[in-house]
């Protein structure tokens, strides 16, 4: 199972990931022009290992590039953990959920699932 939230919409993937039952059960997260949540580096999923997928605009006001980029970083920091970010250069807040290579991305989910 893999879940995609946009925007504000993100509250509910990092809540899922959060969840013993749900968060056990997930296969991969994909956060569009999203926010951010540190209580998931000590989620269920995180401990699975579940991939997370940030695509994120360059010129987002809803949810600054900088401040996604740095939980993105926080999460590498953890030994070889199966994440990945695009930044869409120029993109606005709703640019990621247009312009993903969703096959792409999803072939990759497939290959770190856990």
């Amino acid at each position: 199972i893999f879940v995609a939230c946009g925007s504000m919409g993100g509250m509910i993937c990092w809540k899922l990931a959060a969840r013993k039952d749900t968060g056990g059960r997930i296969n991969g997260l994909l956060l569009l022009g999203s926010l951010w949540d540190d209580s998931f580096l000590t989620s269920p999923a995180i401990k699975r290992r579940v991939p997370v997928f940030f695509g994120q605009g360059s010129h987002d006001l809803v949810f600054p590039v900088e401040k996604q980029e740095a939980f993105f970083r926080s999460i590498l920091a953890k030994k070889s953990y199966p994440t990945r970010f695009v930044r869409f250069e120029t993109g606005t807040h709703g640019t990621p959920i247009r312009m993903v290579d969703w096959r792409g991305t999803l072939n990759w989910m497939l290959t770190k699932a856990p």
